[in-house]
């Protein structure tokens, strides 16, 4: 079995004020915990999520964003350590070494994590204890884990722990990107106005849209710096003949260095919201969809992210 994890792309380099009233319906915890034990079911691994979000007091996280990737500090088993917020990454991943270290169980499994630039060993970490203080928990966990030494030199610093879709799929997360703030609450608990929101097209977790005037489908990856990778297989779907085409270093999730093909002034639209960016092209590592929209795309905004309901919500100014 192979688990995809998001690529990261080098070279696109207060308190969070909310709109509308956080609320903590009962019903979001049962309905995470039920997506949650299908995905473990599914993956074999062991995730028991308990918010910790209190009605009427709200906590947030600051994040570190000077790489292009999110960056913040959660818990595990007691200790502080740097964790990569990545909606490319279809599990959550924690560094072998570290586990070692900590004398929790490894075990090498068969299959691999694979990024841009290659695959990595699989392993089966038991027994983690992972909190985002004041958000959430999850308890004696079974994990995957891979090494992510060289994810921690491409960032400079140590990366402990990435945050994948098992987790972020059923539940919701604010990000602040002015603030660099990151919140966690369970799926549909903050609630807007229309009139306060842009709502982007959405369906199945993917976003729908246009590249130069070219339908797509894109997948958001926030382990991606840039604004826009396009898969090789459709590269030049989305290139005009007048496209301004270049080379670029760029460095994978698991450290390793790779050439990138980039194309400048690509106009996207998402919805209602045109913005233009250069575009990487990426290996195809899933043919589900066309492109990726990474995390230089929401730089400027304060966007909630709700897999669970199938939405993303981008805050008016």
């Amino acid at each position: 079995m192979k688990f995809i994890f998001g690529p990261f792309v080098n070279g696109l380099i207060a308190c969070a004020v909310f709109a509308a009233q956080a609320i903590m319906p009962a019903s979001g915890a049962s309905a995470a915990e039920q997506k949650l034990a299908e995905s473990n079911q599914r993956e074999g691994v062991n995730l028991q999520l308990q918010f910790l979000q209190r009605t009427g007091s709200i906590s947030s996280a600051v994040y570190d964003d000077s790489m292009g990737v999110i960056t913040f500090q959660v818990l595990i088993d007691g200790q502080e350590v740097w964790a990569v917020l990545d909606t490319g990454s279809q599990v959550t991943l924690v560094d072998v070494n570290f586990a070692k270290e900590k004398g929790v169980s490894v075990e090498a499994l068969t299959g691999s994590v694979r990024g841009l630039a290659g695959e990595m060993p699989r392993s089966k970490i038991t027994g983690i204890d992972l909190e985002v203080p004041g958000q959430f928990a999850v308890r004696e966990a079974i994990l995957n884990g891979t090494d992510l030494s060289g994810l921690s030199r491409a960032l400079d610093k140590r990366i402990v722990i990435i945050i994948g879709r098992d987790i972020l799929n059923v539940l919701s997360f604010y990000i602040d990107t002015t603030a660099r703030r990151v919140v966690f609450l369970p799926s549909k608990a903050m609630k807007f106005q229309d009139t306060q929101i842009v709502r982007l097209p959405m369906s199945g977790g993917l976003l729908t849209g246009r590249i130069n005037g070219v339908d797509a489908t894109m997948a958001i990856d926030l382990g991606a710096s840039g604004a826009l990778n396009i898969r090789r297989g459709v590269w030049n779907r989305y290139k005009p003949s007048n496209a301004v085409i270049g080379e670029v270093d760029s460095t994978d999730l698991g450290g390793a260095s790779y050439r990138s093909i980039f194309m400048q002034g690509v106009t996207i639209d998402i919805g209602p919201i045109r913005s233009q960016f250069a575009a990487k092209q990426v290996r195809d590592l899933d043919t589900d969809f066309d492109a990726y929209i990474g995390y230089r795309y929401f730089r400027g905004r304060r966007i909630l992210f709700d897999y669970a309901a199938d939405e993303i919500l981008v805050l008016k100014d």
